[in-house]
């Protein structure tokens, strides 16, 4: 194997080595002037290549390369402002276009693209500069360095675009890195380069949702953070305020002081329950424990807990079509969801509330109604946010903690469902609904 490779090696070599002569024996090199006309053409083509790029997206810019731009003549590249000197770069911010024969005499033209950080730079094709070939001296020669050139050519054709599409890859892959998580590859046939691009990009995509899908929970963290130090301010200082009357009563707590001081401390302790059962249900969590469950038992279990700690309230129920069925479900935060409703509509009714529940078409809802004054259609859109009260009371009795609507509506997004809230057509109160699958989510 190594010898073939050896000897493949050396047939290149050979081939390049002999098309060279060729090349050497038939070509010319354009003189200065011509050289100085080429970079003058260079920027007229850079010029109207700059308006076309600057009203278009960032992506398409290569469609209009590919369009505007004669490939077999001028070479086009992008490039970051970082990529340059500071003298080329006070010429091209100025508005200028950079147009001049390099040191190894190629002439090019360079102009920044108005409103953004990307040079374009057009060039020559090389064979263009370093000379063309005018005629023939041995017929043989010819056409046996043509014949041992097409292998060549063939490869500078397959590698150019190839290059071309690695150059484009690496802007893409450098803009990505500097925090630009919007940047891709255009489109492109190639088999290789083709597929690298969408891997490229497709990773992209998956990262840039990842990125936007940590700054939510970040920003839903901060949130929290700020609204539990809001809520823990009222206790504590109602806790404060009986020490400092038991310091001033000389270290004795009266009953009245003791009994705020309990309440404080029992609203501290649910605040937190409900902080640590909030996070643990955020997007990202692990999934619930599905099983199969009876319905009407969640809620003939969810219906009797509030009852125990609502006396004097009324709560009616109505099992629809399919109430008695078996889903898949996780029965505690089922339970849950379910209690905490009641609980809501018993806090806010005048002494009645009806709670209905089904499943259709492997569709299961529950709705909890309530002879309550309602809830404002400007607070609807808010209702399931964390820490939203329409009752401005901070007692546990009328407003809670502010957290068990919201933890309603993550437990039913955990079932691959949602929760809503209307008017309660018999009661004339607050509806809330809950609509999920029978069947657990495919996650």
């Amino acid at each position: 194997m190594s010898q073939l490779v050896s000897r493949f090696l050396i047939g290149v070599v050979a081939v390049i080595l002999f098309c060279c002569l060729i090349l050497w024996m038939t070509h010319r090199s354009p003189d200065a002037a011509e050289l100085d006309s080429m970079a003058d053409e260079a920027a007229e083509v850079i010029l109207e290549l700059e308006r076309e790029v600057r009203s278009t997206p960032v992506a398409n810019w290569w469609d209009v390369v590919d369009a505007k731009i004669d490939k077999e003549r001028y070479l086009v590249e992008f490039g970051d402002t970082a990529e340059f000197s500071k003298p080329t770069l006070a010429i091209l911010e100025s508005g200028k276009t950079d147009a001049a024969v390099d040191a190894n005499g190629y002439p090019f033209a360079q102009r920044l693209v108005a409103g953004s950080d990307q040079i374009i730079t057009v060039s020559f094709q090389d064979e263009l500069v370093s000379g063309e070939i005018i005629g023939s001296r041995n017929a043989f020669l010819i056409l046996g360095g043509a014949l041992l050139f097409v292998p060549l050519l063939f490869a500078w054709f397959v590698m150019q675009p190839l290059q071309r599409r690695m150059m484009t890859l690496e802007n893409a892959a450098r803009g990505f890195a500097s925090g630009n998580f919007a940047t891709r590859v255009p489109q492109d046939h190639n088999a290789v380069s083709g597929e690298i691009g969408n891997s490229f990009n497709s990773m992209a995509s998956r990262i840039e949702t990842l990125v936007a899908h940590n700054d939510v929970l970040l920003d839903e963290q901060r949130e929290m953070l700020r609204a539990v130090a809001h809520e823990f301010r009222g206790p504590m200082a109602r806790i404060r305020f009986a020490l400092d009357m038991s310091q001033d009563a000389g270290g004795k707590i009266s009953e009245e002081l003791h009994n705020d001081m309990g309440n404080g401390l029992d609203e501290l302790d649910l605040l937190v329950g409900e902080v640590l059962s909030y996070s643990r249900l955020q997007p990202g969590t692990p999934m619930l424990n599905f099983e199969s469950v009876h319905f009407d038992e969640i809620v003939n279990d969810a219906v009797s807990q509030c009852q125990l700690g609502h006396d004097g309230i009324e709560i009616s129920q109505t099992c629809a079509e399919g109430g008695r069925n078996i889903i898949e479900a996780d029965a505690y935060y089922l339970q849950r969801a379910i209690l905490n409703l009641l609980n809501n509509a018993a806090r806010h009714c005048d002494g009645r509330v009806a709670i209905t529940w089904g499943c259709d078409d492997g569709l299961c809802e529950v709705s909890v109604d309530d002879d309550g004054a309602g809830v404002p259609a400007s607070w609807r859109s808010r209702i399931f946010d964390p820490f939203v009260r329409v009752d401005p009371s901070r007692s546990r009795n009328s407003g809670g903690v502010g957290l068990g609507l919201a933890i309603v509506s993550r437990i039913v997004g955990k079932h691959g469902g949602e929760a809503s809230i209307g008017e309660a057509t018999e009661l004339g109160g607050a509806r809330f609904s809950l609509k999920w699958p029978s069947s657990p989510p495919m996650v």
